[in-house]
């Protein structure tokens, strides 16, 4: 069986700050799960447990789709918190421009994958990139507005290509490998 999802990748740069910005934040948030700065990315799709022949008709499905979507940028925002920031159980960087296209991709992803059995998610999708997992709920409120997050607003994020993902769950934490790469349209 393998453990899948589709994602958008971010460059080693981005990630890099964040892990900065994860490092600062870990002195004031102590039940924390950091996300190394290796596995930082933008989930499209989680799609859990499948079984060794699905990567071939997620392929196929994904070719099909990013057929219809020309490449593009996306612009950083600021710091958040699922559900809320006053109960916080994951930390994230938000999306602000471009953020219409990456629902529209997921959307679409989602709608395919649905076709052959993959559940859709009932929660709106709100793009952005975890950084951190809380073990219980808590407010971080004060936390992130002491953050300086000017440089993530200024940077564009370039969308060249959907990949798919494989999670390898060790006992040091997961794993990813990229499995495959589908490229978007050129303009």
């Amino acid at each position: 069986m393998l453990r899948l999802f589709v994602a958008l990748e971010i460059p080693d740069e981005l990630k890099h700050e964040i892990a900065l910005l994860s490092g600062k934040l870990n002195e004031d948030i102590k039940n924390a799960k950091w996300v190394p700065e290796r596995n930082l990315h933008l989930t499209l799709k989680f799609l859990g447990q499948c079984g060794d022949e699905m990567p071939l008709e997620i392929e196929s499905r994904l070719k099909a789709l990013t057929k219809k979507f020309n490449r593009f940028n996306f612009r950083l925002s600021g710091l958040g918190a699922f559900p809320s920031i006053k109960r916080a159980r994951v930390l994230h960087v938000g999306v602000n421009e471009g953020r219409e296209n990456i629902i529209s991709l997921q959307h679409s992803i989602k709608e395919s994958l649905y076709q052959v059995g993959f559940a859709k998610d009932e929660r709106e999708f709100s793009p952005h990139i975890t950084f951190a997992r809380l073990k219980n709920p808590c407010n971080v409120e004060r936390f992130l507005k002491k953050m300086d997050t000017r440089g993530f607003s200024k940077r564009f994020v370039e969308v060249n290509s959907v990949n798919l993902f494989r999670s390898h769950l060790m006992s040091s934490g997961p794993i990813y490998e990229k499995i495959l790469e589908i490229k978007l349209k050129d303009d």
